[in-house]
């Protein structure tokens, strides 16, 4: 599996930073991106720089209702020749149906489920905000991907562990501060709005990687 950040607080040289978050997940056949970050032409830009050609995307899969994970979504969409489904949490599915108009076929989620082949969505969890994750498999364990983590990264895990061994999890953390529910994981990648990304860096500096725009992951 490749995972690309492609919208991100921090990003590599070439690539332009900006609050929000974004990553492209490339499983099998299926091309995911996740959440779209604040601005729809940045996160094109930095899609570009990495050659990932827009009209590959097979669907997109919107974390929460928050402007800097979904307010990227109806440029993205403007520049596909045809529809793809965009997976939301239900609380947000006919507002975002409203935005987005023709341009998406979107499909609101309010339990866990498998929306392709290998991945899911934990369903919408409740928290400040409700939040739905996706799940990856890999042939190293599952790899979970969070946008705010505003349910509590560690009730994230919990759930994720429902569809198997939860190996390692991406995005942002929020102000989540029960370090030890990562104890168990191989990867770490915080990015995006983590308050405390130095302490999980101190803590598990063997397995913790770096985030940011322009980064490549092969997990």
């Amino acid at each position: 599996m490749k995972v690309s950040v492609v919208f991100d607080n921090e990003a590599e040289e070439g690539f332009r930073q900006s609050w929000g978050f974004s990553c492209v997940v490339e499983k099998g056949k299926e091309k995911i991106l996740f959440d779209t970050g604040a601005n729809g032409r940045l996160l094109l830009h930095n899609m570009n720089q990495l050659k990932i050609e827009p009209k590959g995307i097979t669907g997109v899969f919107i974390s929460h209702d928050h402007w800097d994970h979904k307010d990227g979504l109806p440029c993205f969409l403007n520049v596909l020749d045809k529809p793809i489904p965009v997976y939301v949490p239900e609380s947000m599915e006919e507002r975002i149906k409203k935005e987005v108009g023709d341009a998406g076929k979107v499909i609101g989620i309010s339990e866990g489920k498998k929306i392709a082949e290998g991945l899911y969505s934990t369903g919408e969890l409740d928290g400040e905000i409700k939040e739905q994750s996706l799940i990856a498999e890999t042939e190293k364990g599952l790899f979970v991907f969070c946008g705010c983590s505003h349910p509590g990264v560690d009730k994230i895990i919990k759930k994720s562990k429902e569809f198997g061994r939860v190996y390692g999890v991406m995005g942002g953390f929020h102000d989540f501060d029960k370090f030890e529910s990562l104890k168990e994981l191989k990867l770490i990648v915080p990015c995006h709005c983590t308050k405390f990304k130095k302490e999980i860096e101190e803590l598990y500096p063997e397995k913790t990687k770096k985030g940011g725009a322009g980064r490549v992951f092969e997990i």
